[in-house]
């Protein structure tokens, strides 16, 4: 999957990940870190600040690396074991570029 920002429709000019609002890894991290527990997708959306096809977008490709999984109802994500080590190096590099 490639998740890109635009500045708008009408250029169809990439930003870099430097210049948007929030960086996909720290997506990533947030949405990782709200599933620790089972959760339900809305519940995510809101508490990552995402709409819903960008939410969507990003659960499907956490499911497809096997960072995420969807219980037997269908209902709620929870974070893998692959998951909670992106977590935790998502940690380690962010603890290294603090002054």
């Amino acid at each position: 999957m490639h998740i890109r920002a635009y500045r708008s429709v009408e250029e169809n000019k990439p930003i870099s990940d430097i210049t948007t609002k929030r960086a996909h890894t720290q997506i990533i991290a947030e949405i990782l870190d709200q599933c620790k527990q089972p959760t339900a997708k809305t519940r995510i959306m809101y508490k990552v600040s995402m709409s819903y096809p960008a939410t969507i977008n990003f659960l499907e490709y956490l499911q497809k690396i096997q960072m995420l999984k969807l219980d037997e109802e269908g209902k709620k994500y929870t974070t893998t074991e692959k998951g909670l080590s992106y977590l935790k190096k998502h940690s380690e590099l962010r603890n290294l570029l603090k002054p």
